[in-house]
């Protein structure tokens, strides 16, 4: 049962991840990525406030299960041991969140501009046709 659930929070997070990095290109997708994005935030934010900056519950209820199977040494980020996983190198955790926190904060101000300011200026070319 908990390789299934491991299983499951590896596809869960993982869809997030991309969907977080990619979800603002779809214009059908664009306002759920907005609300994804603003709960990922908050959660780093937020709750980094009570559990350290960068916090994410999914990762810290993957640990629990990865430390129920006996895998320990577990690193503070899903991204970082994920990267470690698939090259088989211990990356530097901080260039791995810092490169994580850039591609995810320009996806953010990607999702901003299409969702709020080219809209805004597809309306203004539509009004004044």
């Amino acid at each position: 049962m908990l390789i299934i659930l491991s299983l499951f929070f590896h596809i869960v997070h993982s869809g997030l991840i991309l969907f977080n990095l990619i979800g603002w290109i779809n214009p059908k997708m664009r306002k759920l990525h907005f609300v994804f994005v603003i709960i990922v935030f908050l959660s780093w934010v937020g709750l980094g406030l009570f559990y350290g900056l960068g916090y994410c519950p999914i990762t810290d209820w993957h640990w629990h299960i990865l430390l129920q199977m006996g895998v320990y040494d577990l690193p503070h980020s899903y991204v970082k041991y994920v990267f470690d996983a698939i090259t088989g190198i211990s990356s530097n955790a901080f260039l791995i969140d810092l490169a994580t926190y850039i591609l995810f904060l320009s996806s953010f101000a990607l999702s901003i501009y299409v969702n709020f300011f080219m809209e805004k200026q597809r309306d203004l070319a539509i009004a004044t046709d």
